[in-house]
C-alpha cells in the first residue's frame, strides 16, 4: 500500500577505507610536529545510460507558483502495482561501494543563530518550537553561534556596546538570552550543546566561569569551538589577530587550561572556507593563509571548524536559478574538498559548524524547494567523508533581516518567524526535508556511498545522490535531483520488510513563505524496488 499526502503551508568514504572513531581519535593535533598530507580527489566517472520511462501516476503533483494545490490536506491510500514487482529494464540496479567510514558520534545539528532580532528570540525559547523541533532528532545545537557569539556578554545575555560591534543598537530591543534559557532550550530539545567561545571580546577566565555555568545549569560541556570565523576583515579582527598564525598563539594558552578544566571536551580552532571564491579574491593574504598558519602553529587541537557556505554563480540571488540551485551546492563540495580539505593535515578533525547556500552581497533571496535537495545532496557527501565528524546547518528561525548579515534571512531557516505576513513555525522546504536527514544516520552507523545506475546526470553530477546506512538500523537515504521519477532496486541488506518515505515538491516551489505551495508526502513498500518521486529525499528503512 502506497500513502500519499500534501502537505500544504499551515496557516563515500572516498579515501580511507578505515576511518577514525567519532569521538575517541588516537590523540590531539600538534601542528608545529605534524607534517601537511595533500590527498588527491578521485573523480568517479560512472556510464551514463540515459532511460526514458513513462511511470503513471508517480511523483508528486506538479503545481505552479502561486496556485492551491487540490490535494492540500487530503490524504489517499491506494495500491502501488508495481511496488513488489521483480526488477525489470525500468529498474536501476543499486551498488554499495566498498569503502565505509563510521559515524560513532553526534553528527548532524543546527545553529542557534536566531537570537538577534526580537522575533526570533522569542521564539528560539517558545516551547512551540521545540515541540516541533521534537518531530525530528536534533542531536547538536551550537551556542550562541555565530558573529554573535563573539558580541555576547553570556552574564547579562546582552551584546557588547561597542562602535565596532555589528549589533549595535539591537540590544535596547530584544530579550536578554541568559545561560537560564540555553539550560531550558536544552533540556526540552535533548541536544548537545557545542560551545561557541567568545575569544574576540572576552578572555579565558571568563569563558570558563561560562562554561561552568552550563556544568551547574546541567548542560554538558563536550564540544567547545574557539571562536567564529576569526578571518573576518573587519578592523576589530585582524587588530586582535593579525594572522592565523597569531591566533594559533593565543589560542595554545587558552587550549591547555581547557583541557585541565574541562578533560573530556573536544576542542576545534576556527578556520576558513578556500572554495569561497569571493573570499579569496578579496580578502588577500590573511584570509588565504589562514588555515596554513592556524595548523602549522596550534598544539593540542583535536578539530577545525569551517563554514562551507555556496552562492549561486554570478552573484546570482539565492532561488532564482533553478539549475544552479540544484547543482551549485555539489560543486562547491567538490572544491571544498580540494581547496580546503585536502590541505589539511591527518588526524584533524572537521567540524562544519555552519553551514547553507547563502547569497554574497544581494539584498534579496529566496529559499526554494531545490535548495533543500541541494543541502541534504551535499550532506551525503559530508556523511562520506571521513575527516567531517560535525555538521550543523544554519539556522532555525528566520525571516528578518539581521544588520550583520551578508546573505539573507529568508534563505537558511528551517521555520518562518512571522516576517511579511507569514506564518509563525511554517516549515520551509529545509524544515520538510531536514527531518528524514537527521532522523536516518544515528549514532554507531556505518555508512557507504550507495551508486545508483543508469540514471541521468544533472550538471556534472548523478542524478541520484545517496547514501547506504548499516548498523542497529539499517537504511538508506536517497536524492533525485531530476524531474523524473526513478525506480531503484531495494538494497538487498534492507530485507524484504523495508519500508520507503519521501518528500517531494516542485523545484520552485516556497513552503512556509507562499501559502499556497506544498510538499508531498509518499510512502509504502520497498519489497524489491522503490520509486522514488522527481525531486525528492526519499529514506528507506530496513525490515
Amino acid at each position: 500500500m502506497t500513502a500519499s499526502i500534501s502537505i500544504g503551508h499551515p496557516g563515500s568514504c572516498q579515501r580511507d577505507s578505515v576511518c577514525a572513531s567519532r569521538n575517541k581519535p588516537a590523540g590531539r593535533f600538534d601542528g608545529r610536529t605534524s607534517h601537511f598530507s595533500f590527498l588527491q580527489v578521485t573523480a568517479h566517472l560512472l556510464t551514463v545510460i540515459v532511460i526514458s520511462a513513462v511511470l503513471t501516476g508517480c511523483g508528486p503533483r506538479r503545481t505552479k507558483q502561486g496556485s492551491s494545490p487540490s490535494t492540500d490536506g487530503q490524504s489517499t491510500v491506494g495500491a502501488d502495482s508495481e511496488a513488489g514487482s521483480d526488477d525489470g529494464p525500468d529498474v536501476h540496479r543499486t551498488r554499495p561501494t566498498s569503502e565505509s567510514r563510521a559515524i560513532d558520534g553526534r553528527f548532524f545539528g543546527y545553529n542557534a543563530a536566531s537570537i538577534v532580532q526580537p522575533v526570533n528570540v522569542e521564539l528560539m525559547f517558545d516551547p512551540a518550537l521545540t515541540t516541533e523541533l521534537a518531530k525530528f532528532p536534533v542531536d547538536l545545537i551550537r551556542i550562541p553561534s555565530g558573529t554573535a557569539a563573539q558580541w555576547l556578554d553570556w552574564r547579562t545575555g546582552r551584546f557588547i556596546a561597542s562602535p565596532d560591534s555589528p549589533f549595535v543598537g539591537v540590544s535596547a530591543e530584544r530579550r536578554p538570552t541568559l545561560m537560564s534559557d540555553w539550560q531550558s532550550w536544552v533540556e526540552r530539545s535533548g541536544a548537545t550543546p557545542v560551545w561557541d567561545l567568545n575569544v574576540l571580546n572576552s578572555d579565558l577566565q571568563d569563558q570558563i566561569a561560562m562554561l561552568e555555568e552550563a556544568e551547574r545549569l546541567g548542560m554538558p560541556v563536550e564540544f567547545i569551538e574557539l571562536g567564529n570565523e576569526l578571518w573576518d576583515p573587519r578592523s576589530i579582527y585582524p587588530d586582535r589577530f593579525g594572522s592565523g598564525g597569531d591566533y594559533a598563539r593565543a589560542m595554545n594558552e587558552w587550549i591547555p587550561a581547557l583541557q585541565e578544566r574541562f578533560p573530556t571536551a573536544r576542542i576545534a580552532v576556527s578556520g576558513a572556507n578556500l572554495a569561497d571564491e569571493v573570499f579569496t579574491a578579496a580578502l588577500g593574504p590573511r584570509f588565504n593563509n589562514w588555515n596554513h598558519d592556524v595548523v602549522s602553529t596550534i598544539t593540542n587541537a583535536d578539530a577545525i571548524a569551517i563554514h562551507p557556505y555556496w552562492t549561486l554563480p554570478n552573484k546570482t540571488p539565492p532561488g532564482s536559478d533553478i539549475n544552479a540551485t540544484l547543482t551549485s551546492g555539489l560543486d562547491h563540495w567538490r572544491a571544498f574538498e580540494t581547496t580546503t580539505l585536502d590541505q589539511l593535515p591527518k588526524g584533524l578533525e572537521v567540524w562544519l559548524t555552519e553551514w547553507n547556500q547563502g547569497g554574497h552581497f544581494v539584498t534579496s533571496g529566496t529559499q526554494v524547494w531545490a535548495q533543500a535537495l541541494s543541502v541534504v545532496a551535499v550532506a551525503i557527501e559530508q556523511l562520506l567523508d571521513p575527516r567531517v565528524t560535525m555538521s550543523l546547518i544554519h539556522n532555525i528561525v528566520d525571516g528578518t533581516s539581521n544588520p550583520h548579515d551578508i546573505g539573507v534571512s529568508t534563505v537558511f531557516p528551517s521555520f518562518t518567524n512571522g516576517h511579511d505576513g507569514t506564518p509563525r513555525l511554517a516549515r520551509t522546504a529545509l524544515g520538510h526535508a531536514l527531518p528524514i536527514l537527521f532522523s536516518a544516520v544515528p549514532s554507531g552507523s556505518r555508512v557507504r556511498r550507495l551508486v545508483v545506475d543508469g540514471v541521468e546526470r544533472v550538471g556534472d553530477h548523478p542524478g541520484v545522490s545517496a547514501v547506504l546506512i548499516s548498523g542497529k538500523r539499517p537504511g538508506a537515504l536517497l536524492v533525485n535531483l531530476t524531474a523524473a521519477a526513478v525506480r531503484v532496486a531495494t538494497p538487498s541488506t534492507l530485507g524484504r520488510d523495508a519500508e520507503f518515505k519521501a518528500v517531494s515538491a516542485q523545484t520552485d516551489a516556497q513552503p512556509g513563505w507562499v501559502a499556497t505551495d506544498s510538499v508531498k508526502q509518499t510512502s509504502g513498500s520497498s519489497a524489491s524496488t522503490t520509486l522514488l518521486p522527481p525531486y525528492s529525499v526519499t529514506y528507506i528503512s530496513g525490515g
